[in-house]
């Protein structure tokens, strides 16, 4: 229609997981398997209540307060208001206490002194939004101009929620990001947190989640947090805290750690608290806002601005299911009980975990890594699948993101073996050769390249394993066979030889670990001269090439261990941190260069020595904590880990 209003409008951008969503629910297949949307499941299929839950709803029945609310909390004391149809705009007070309480602590300094703004919110998103529509209203800008977008620093390690970013984006900040992630699949990096943290401007905002990291499971270990609250402190950032599956990594009490240890030091933070996964309040939309102050003037100042916020963006907050949430919480016997439910849930998701690793790596012996099933923490985990086996896998009626993030609470005793052996399927093959990469210096040589090789790279395959017959090939592919590459390129596996460098070849001090294989003499002593020149080399059986590079790997992460926890035990007792790094750093070098060329392990221990030494001491302190049987086990697993590649 000409001159139609909004006739120009487009249309939004798609949500991938509400497309997925619509995709799974209309698939009828009995063997339909959804570890796509992040919601909790229980051993049947369908919608998870806990019990506690069904306990409130029987109790809130009974007292039958329909739609009103028949008492308030207001300024200090209580008074009673009767024929108020909406909850009040902050919310629920005895609701929002116990949501304090719960994130911060029974016993909490900052409760009892009132320096905590909290509010009810719509849910966590709700709490996010409005969070972020606070700080861009009153955390200092350098903009000209209070209607221009604020030009505080917002930083997010990525993949994070999808939602962060337009949120904060919407609320007029722009987001800049680091890696969370040091690998796929890898750990959680703090190095990067910390580099953003260190590079960022002064007063910058980062956002934090606090525990089971969406999507990857991967969360800060206690030293981690530590770390980054004394590199946030320095640097006076403030920090936005997202705790949306309290209860699902260690329980109430450990998953609010960061939380708690960050507002014991004093640094800035908000926090957005949300009910719906632990208590399965999905639609009801229950969330908490909290703000930490400096004094209770400050925070009764706060809620007033945040109370203004509410008004004019949703006015009130649902009551439903914070009256539930409120009669659990406020009750021993039943916030105990939930309290159970929730462990009981974490346990089961352990559980699956446990099974799905063992499936994969013990039964199936499925290429690639797999051991971060059991790193991970909460709902989620991060699976490096390509877009192409995603697919594959939704032809078998198995729906997960398009990241590759799986809830796996969505698989039970039923159906996680079907998963498992569906991953395999797809991940059990080499993946087909699709491209060549080229490196050279010119932009002609590039060009003459493309136009002589054609697109298609099966037509070449037969001409590079002609090319390759009669020369040697060098492969230093983590995991890959010589008969594996030989399969994939057609070349005799007697031309081909494995190099494992290590990380040390930076400065010219790579262990490399060469397989050992029917090569001529000249070639052997041509692939040891070439890598002698970053370093030693050492000739191991094929068959124990990937124990020996497990064993090589799991050093280097020891030892990095080892010098990041004396570190840090030498600067809580004074020590600067780079001197403390530097003589943990020196000292292994030293012993490592003793144990190599003159001493024995014996010898290096006896001469380190005396009695009641210091260093007697620390080894009976080492002892205690069981640190040799920790080192060996790590070892061990790793090791194991690796003889199943071996036979892959």
């Amino acid at each position: 229609m000409a001159g139609a209003r909004f006739a120009d409008v487009p249309a939004g951008p798609p949500d991938p997981m509400f497309i997925l969503k619509q995709a799974s629910d209309s698939d009828q297949s009995p063997d339909k398997i959804d570890v796509g949307i992040g919601v909790y499941r229980g051993d049947a299929p369908g919608y998870y209540e806990f019990e506690v839950i069904k306990k409130a709803k029987r109790i809130l029945e009974e007292r039958n307060l329909g739609h009103e609310v028949s008492q308030l909390s207001w300024g200090k004391g209580r008074v009673t208001v009767n024929n108020v149809q909406y909850l009040p705009t902050t919310g629920l007070q005895s609701f929002i206490e116990g949501a304090t309480r719960l994130l911060f602590g029974e016993d909490s300094a900052l409760i009892q002194q009132k320096q905590i703004a909290s509010v009810q919110t719509v849910g966590g998103t709700g709490a996010v939004r409005l969070g972020a529509a606070f700080l861009n209203r009153n955390i200092p800008t350098h903009s000209p101009s209070p209607r221009l977008p604020n030009t505080t620093k917002v930083y997010l390690g990525v993949p994070a929620w999808p939602n962060y970013i337009p949120l904060f984006k919407h609320a007029g900040f722009e987001v800049e990001t680091f890696e969370h992630l040091t690998g796929r699949p890898g750990s959680a990096n703090v190095e990067a947190a910390l580099s953003s943290v260190s590079q960022a401007p002064a007063g910058s905002i980062f956002i934090l989640q606090v525990c089971c990291h969406n999507p990857t499971g991967q969360d800060y270990s206690r030293a981690q947090w530590e770390q980054l609250a004394e590199a946030i402190q320095a640097k006076g950032h403030f920090v936005f805290f997202d705790i949306a599956y309290q209860g699902f990594a260690a329980g109430m009490e450990e998953d609010a750690w960061p939380v708690r240890y960050f507002a014991s030091k004093g640094i800035d933070l908000l926090a957005c608290q949300s009910f719906s996964k632990h208590m399965g309040l999905y639609s009801e939309r229950v969330g908490v806002l909290h703000v930490v102050c400096k004094s209770d003037k400050i925070a009764a100042n706060v809620k007033d601005q945040l109370r203004s916020l509410i008004r004019w963006e949703v006015s009130s907050s649902p009551s439903f299911g914070s009256r539930l949430a409120e009669i659990i919480m406020s009750d021993a016997a039943l916030s105990k009980a939930w309290k159970l439910e929730a462990q009981a849930a974490c346990d089961r998701m352990i559980g699956v975990r446990k099974a799905v690793h063992r499936t994969l790596t013990t039964e199936l012996n499925t290429p690639g890594s797999w051991d971060h099933i059991l790193q991970e923490r909460g709902l989620f985990s991060y699976m490096s699948l390509s877009k192409e086996q995603i697919a594959q896998l939704r032809k078998e009626h198995i729906y997960l993101a398009e990241s590759g993030r799986v809830n796996v609470a969505g698989l039970n005793e039923k159906n996680y073996q079907r998963f498992a052996k569906a991953i395999n399927a797809v991940s059990g093959k080499p993946s087909p050769v699709k491209k060549f990469y080229a490196c050279v210096q010119r932009q002609e040589s590039a060009d003459r390249l493309k136009r002589t090789f054609p697109g298609d790279v099966h037509k070449i395959l037969p001409h590079v394993a002609q090319a390759l017959a009669r020369k040697l090939v060098i492969s230093m592919l983590a995991g890959v066979t010589t008969v594996t590459i030989s399969t994939i390129l057609g070349v005799t596996a007697g031309g081909i030889i494995r190099v494992i460098p290590s990380i040390g070849a930076q400065i010219n001090q790579s262990c490399s670990l060469i397989s050992e294989t029917q090569l001529k003499d000249s070639d052997m002593a041509l692939v040891r001269w070439l890598f002698s020149q970053v370093g030693t080399t050492t000739v191991v059986p094929e068959y124990l090439l990937n124990t020996a590079v497990a064993v090589s790997a799991t050093s280097h992460a020891l030892t990095t261990t080892v010098v990041d926890a004396i570190t840090e035990g030498s600067v809580s007792r004074g020590v600067p941190r780079a001197l403390a790094l530097k003589l943990a750093a020196e000292c292994l070098r030293s012993a490592s260069s003793l144990l190599l060329e003159k001493m024995t392990l014996e010898e290096l221990k006896d001469s380190m020595s005396v009695p009641r030494g210091i260093t007697t001491e620390a080894w009976i302190q080492l002892d205690a904590g069981n640190i040799r049987s920790a080192t060996s086990q790590t070892v061990r697993h790793a090791v194991d880990y690796a003889e199943t590649m071996s036979k892959k």
